[in-house]
C-alpha cells in the first residue's frame, strides 16, 4: 500500500512576511473561537480565519489560517482513506515528519510522541531560515490521528510576539466535540437523481474534479490537477445507502472503500457534508 503524506497546513501555504510587528499596545488574545458545524473541534485563534479546501489525492484537506505579527496560526483537518486503519500511528506521524523536513528544508530541532486522550499523536518542531535568509523561523507542529482524521496544529514563529505560554495556551485549546453534520436533506433521497455526471463547483484555482454515476451501480472520479499531465481517472462501483452513497474503488492495484455523505440532491446540484458543490453537466459527444 502507497502511503499518503498529508502535509500540514503551513506546508500548503505560502509564509508571508510581515514587514512590521505588532505595536506594543497590541496584546496578542485567544478570543476568536473556530468550531465548524461538521468538523468535530473547536480551537481559539486570534482572529477570524481565512480558510480554505486543498484536493490531496482523492480526498479534501480543509485549512485555517490566522496571524499576529509574523507568527501565523495554522490548523488542518482531513479524512484519510479507510485502508488507514490498518497502519500504526507511528507510521503515518513518521512520514508526515518527513515529508515536513523536505518540502521546508528545514533542521529537525526536536520530535516525541503525545496524545490527545486515547488517541495517538506526535510533536516536532523545525527551525529554519526565512525567505529574507536572515530571520530565523521555527514551526511547532502537533498532529493527532483520530479514527481516520487527521488533525494538525501549527504554530510558525517568525518573532517572539508569542510567549511560550500563550503557545501552549492555542495547542491546548484544541477540543474535540460532538460532531453536528448541518444535513439539507437527511432523508433518503431518489437513488436516480444521482444518475449522471457532476462537476465540482469551487475546484482550487486551475483544478477540476468530476465524478460520474451510471445506472447501473458504476462510478468513475476524475482529478485534474491542471498541471498539464493527463487527468488522473479511477473507476468503481457505488451504492445508495439512505442519504448515504458508499463507494468501492480501484486504483491500480489498490483498492479502498469510503463514503459520501449527501445533505442535498436534485435535478442539478449536489451537495455534501463535507461542504463540496456540484452541479449536474451533461458529457459532450
Amino acid at each position: 500500500m502507497r502511503l499518503l503524506h498529508v502535509p500540514s497546513t503551513a506546508l500548503c501555504v505560502c509564509l508571508i512576511a510581515v514587514s512590521s510587528a505588532p505595536s506594543q499596545e497590541k496584546k496578542l488574545e485567544l478570543t476568536t473561537e473556530l468550531k465548524p458545524e461538521a468538523g468535530g473541534f473547536r480551537i481559539l485563534l486570534p482572529e477570524k480565519p481565512t480558510e480554505k479546501t486543498v484536493q490531496v489525492g482523492d480526498f479534501t484537506l480543509h485549512q485555517y489560517q490566522a496571524t499576529f505579527g509574523q507568527t501565523i496560526f495554522s490548523f488542518s483537518h482531513i479524512e484519510l482513506p479507510q485502508e488507514v486503519e490498518n497502519v500504526p500511528a507511528k507510521v503515518l506521524f513518521d512520514g508526515a515528519e518527513k515529508g515536513e523536513l523536505q518540502e521546508s528544508g528545514g533542521k529537525l530541532l526536536s520530535s516525541k510522541e503525545i496524545a490527545l486522550g486515547k488517541y495517538p499523536g506526535r510533536e516536532f518542531v523545525i527551525g529554519k531560515k526565512a525567505a529574507d535568509g536572515l530571520t530565523d523561523r521555527v514551526r511547532t507542529v502537533r498532529m493527532y490521528l483520530v479514527g481516520r482524521v487527521a488533525y494538525t496544529i501549527t504554530l510558525d514563529q517568525g518573532d517572539q510576539s508569542v510567549s511560550k505560554e500563550m503557545a501552549e495556551k492555542y495547542f491546548k485549546s484544541f477540543e474535540l466535540v460532538e460532531r453536528k453534520e448541518k444535513k439539507e436533506n437527511p432523508e433518503k433521497f431518489d437513488a436516480q437523481l444521482l444518475v449522471g455526471n457532476w462537476m465540482e463547483l469551487e475546484p482550487p484555482k486551475g483544478t477540476q474534479f468530476t465524478v460520474e454515476f451510471t445506472a447501473d451501480g458504476k462510478t468513475y472520479f476524475q482529478h485534474d490537477k491542471g498541471d498539464g499531465k493527463k487527468p488522473r481517472r479511477i473507476e468503481g462501483t457505488y451504492k445508495v445507502d439512505g442519504h448515504t452513497v458508499l463507494v468501492a474503488l480501484k486504483d491500480g492495484d489498490s483498492t479502498f472503500e469510503t463514503s459520501i455523505e449527501v445533505t442535498k440532491v436534485t435535478k442539478d446540484e449536489l451537495h455534501t457534508t463535507t461542504g463540496m458543490k456540484m452541479k449536474r453537466v451533461v458529457p459532450q459527444k
